[in-house]
């Protein structure tokens, strides 16, 4: 592994108020995969599937946000955090860190608990991550007050799970501009649902007979032939189009295929959620088999962009 390259990296030896968190504290059990250094210091060495990987300290420091009115500064001291000192990694976007947002006990929002009454929200940035001007696009992030969904047309659903990390929802069924509805097969586990959401996952993955289904729905509504697989789209499991004809911009500006979750909430994917282009001639749907039969679902970021999503863990919804 190589130390992080960014340009301003956080100097622990600069904080007045940064600690690292030693071995025998509580908050270094919830790591799962940690180890000491000769400082009886909790470490973590994190490896992904993809290839990537982490190693670094846990530690606490106080993080400054501002408030509502944006004219003064909150302050949450000894808040846990990972400071990752190496880094192994193919990103060369500039972005260094994850924001972790999930239930278990080191995710901020759990952290911040009560203080925002346990709910987060956020507007994710469009791909490309940076403008035709080379700027970097931005989402927005809002906690307690600042964090409840009014959009019009807005619905929830139940979050359905005994997994302190996961948020675990029911899908019920897909439609493609207001076709027959395609059934998504229950969860066989009564405790949580069919289908993960996750801000982290770029694509959404459901069952490979759905996905079938779906991809056919689809190509007659914008009047493409599937295509053979490219390296990319197979690698992923990708169902794509032959995309060489211009009028089909027409058809695919026409596209809404509808996720149908439990209690009536409908999420709508228009083109720009649901198909990506990875070839001058061919699109693929951004909707994937799962890589397993037995694999969990997920409704990724593509599927959520241009959609205000909140989180009430109160209310578990």
């Amino acid at each position: 592994m190589a130390a992080l390259a960014q340009a301003t990296p956080f100097d622990p030896n600069l904080s007045s108020t940064y600690k690292s968190v030693p071995c025998n504290a509580k908050s270094c059990s919830w790591l799962g995969d940690n180890f000491c250094d000769m400082n009886s210091s909790c470490r973590y060495n994190y490896s992904y599937v993809d290839g990537t990987g982490v190693n670094g300290l846990l530690s606490t420091e106080t993080l400054v946000f501002p408030s509502v009115d944006n004219q003064t500064e909150v302050q949450l001291p000894e808040t846990l955090f990972g400071c990752t000192t190496e880094a192994k990694s193919e990103n060369s976007t500039g972005f260094v860190g994850v924001f972790g947002l999930s239930m278990g006990h080191l995710s901020l929002i759990s952290q911040l608990g009560s203080s925002v009454d346990y709910k987060f929200s956020y507007c994710l940035p469009s791909f490309p991550i940076t403008d035709d001007d080379g700027e970097n696009a931005s989402g927005r992030l809002d906690f307690g007050s600042m964090a409840k969904v009014f959009d019009s047309g807005a619905a929830s659903t139940p979050i359905i799970s005994n997994d302190n990390f996961f948020y675990f929802l029911n899908l019920e069924s897909i439609s493609v501009n207001g076709g027959k509805h395609i059934i998504i097969k229950p969860s066989k586990d009564e405790h949580r649902g069919n289908i993960i959401i996750d801000s982290g996952t770029t694509f959404t993955f459901i069952d490979g007979e759905a996905v079938i289904t779906l991809a056919l729905a689809v190509a007659r509504v914008i009047r493409l032939p599937l295509s053979n697989h490219t390296n990319l789209d197979a690698e992923v499991g990708l169902m794509c189009y032959n995309s060489s004809s211009s009028s089909s911009v027409e058809y695919m500006s026409q596209l809404a295929i509808s996720f149908h979750f439990a209690d009536g909430l409908t999420v709508v994917l228009k083109s720009e959620n649901a198909l990506v282009g990875v070839a001058e001639d061919k699109i693929c749907l951004s909707i994937a088999p799962n890589i397993e039969s037995e694999s969990i679902s997920i409704f990724g970021y593509l599927s959520q962009l241009n959609h205000h999503v909140g989180y009430d863990l109160s209310s578990r919804r």
